[in-house]
């Protein structure tokens, strides 16, 4: 499966909501069209195939909402969650100079938990934070 991922454009809105709303974190009152740069969106040969949000701060950034596409399989989720966290941390880094990333995991993606802490997460305030050194 080749990933590619990219950074959220202008034109992206209606793509975050559908894949919000495939992941049930949409809310009908949300307006994507000011979504450009805050979202990295990785895509297969068959389209759009998952997004997170980065929130960038300093010296921590964000990486929330992971939305994945439902046709995904098993294996390609965890392969569309891995590739969405390793650029996500590495943009966070690279571009915004954070020093630790950070995010809420969603009790209903348990197979997240399992990719971040693979990863050097570390489980903060009752189990669904989790904190990275990314420098």
């Amino acid at each position: 499966m080749k990933l590619s991922t990219r950074i959220s454009t202008a034109e992206d809105g209606r793509l975050l909501m559908c894949l919000m709303q495939e992941s049930e974190l949409w809310h009908q009152d949300m307006d994507f069209s000011t979504a450009a740069g805050f979202w990295l969106i990785v895509e297969d040969r068959e389209g759009p195939a998952g997004c997170i949000q980065t929130l960038i701060s300093k010296p921590d950034g964000a990486l929330n909402n992971l939305c994945l596409a439902k046709r995904l399989s098993d294996h390609g989720r965890g392969l569309v969650t891995r590739k969405l966290l390793i650029d996500g941390m590495a943009v966070l880094h690279a571009n915004f100079g954070v020093s630790h990333v950070g995010g809420f995991v969603s009790f209903k993606t348990k197979g997240y938990k399992r990719v971040l802490k693979k990863r050097g997460g570390v489980p903060i305030d009752q189990g669904n934070y989790f904190m990275r050194r990314v420098s």
